[in-house]
């Protein structure tokens, strides 16, 4: 549990320290709005299966991101997550949903349904660094900018 809290409080610190920079309002305003684009991608501990939308890990997350900054910021968020998915469900809906690289912050929280449905851990331990690479990817190339959570362990 420190170990995660370390990772997601350097995650936060990070985030706030980089960000695209655009006035969505008005081209010609001298405040500029910063965009934080953030990317959760998992399965249902992702979705936050029977919880309500804004108890969902994302939108804590988000909410919590978005507490920490002045008006002038936006926190955007795009999930890639469904109840039931493994490693490879994930690999695919990536592969569709063909992702941008420009993530300010992804996580991934994947694993639990490789346990499940008794999938052999040597797809686990094949698939999963995979995602972890693909992740860091979509976090403009910096292994900083993502938060991964894990089950199995």
């Amino acid at each position: 549990m420190k170990k995660f809290l370390f990772l997601f409080v350097t995650g936060i610190v990070f985030f706030t320290s980089c960000s695209s920079t655009q006035d969505i309002s008005n081209p010609s305003a001298n405040n500029d709005i910063k965009i934080y684009r953030f990317l959760s991608l998992g399965d249902s501990y992702t979705v936050g299966q029977s919880v309500c939308e804004t108890c969902r890990f994302p939108e804590q997350l988000k909410d919590s991101l978005k507490g920490r900054f002045v008006l002038n910021h936006v926190v955007s968020l795009d999930v890639i997550a469904r109840t039931g998915w493994t490693t490879t469900n994930l690999i695919e809906a990536i592969a569709n949903e063909n992702p941008s690289s420009n993530y300010d912050i992804v996580t991934l929280l994947i694993g639990v349904n490789n346990q499940y449905q008794g999938k052999p851990f040597s797809l686990y331990e094949e698939e999963f660094p995979q995602l972890v690479n693909q992740a860091i990817g979509f976090a403009q190339g910096n292994k900083n900018n993502v938060i991964v959570i894990s089950i199995p362990v």
